[in-house]
């Protein structure tokens, strides 16, 4: 599965308002209601604080990538948030987050294709023009434009 596939302009927001780490989380994960995405933002968000707790996922470069497998779940989504003062994460490189990737996953997930979709999202977001191309963007298209043309890039670098 691509990555740009996981995205829906519904779940995103090109200015988040929250202001530290667990309100960044609850908004962008009360954007995965609406669509019918998750049955439960509670229990959804049990299962992110359960993983926030293993590891931060401050990831560094301005990151944030929380994510939570649960039951909760009915389509694996990526809701995405843009923040351009900045949160507090207990980042890796004590950084603050703007770029915020909230994955929800199905309990019914194997762990191997989870693991696989945050690798493929982080191999994107280790690219500083990638980045710069989401801080600059002014709308959703944009964002999705510029995920699916980096996704589209580095699939043909991994070609033989």
């Amino acid at each position: 599965m691509r990555i740009a596939e996981l995205f829906d302009p519904d779940c995103m927001t090109m200015d988040l308002q929250a202001t530290d780490k667990w309100g960044a989380i609850a908004e962008l994960a009360a954007l995965l209601v609406p669509g019918g995405r998750i049955s439960s933002l509670e229990q959804y968000l049990q299962a992110v604080r359960e993983r926030e707790a293993q590891v931060s996922t401050g990831v560094g470069m301005g990151i944030g990538i929380p994510h939570g497998k649960s039951d909760a779940v009915l389509l694996p989504t990526i809701a995405f948030g843009r923040s351009w003062p900045g949160i507090a994460w207990d980042s890796i490189d004590e950084q603050p987050v703007y770029l915020l990737f909230l994955l929800a996953v199905p309990a019914s997930y194997g762990d191997r294709e989870y693991m696989q979709t945050l690798a493929k999202l982080a191999r994107l977001l280790v690219h500083e023009t990638f980045r710069q191309k989401l801080m600059a963007a002014r709308t959703k298209p944009e964002i999705l434009s510029a995920i699916q043309e980096s996704e589209e890039a580095a699939r043909r670098v991994e070609l033989p």
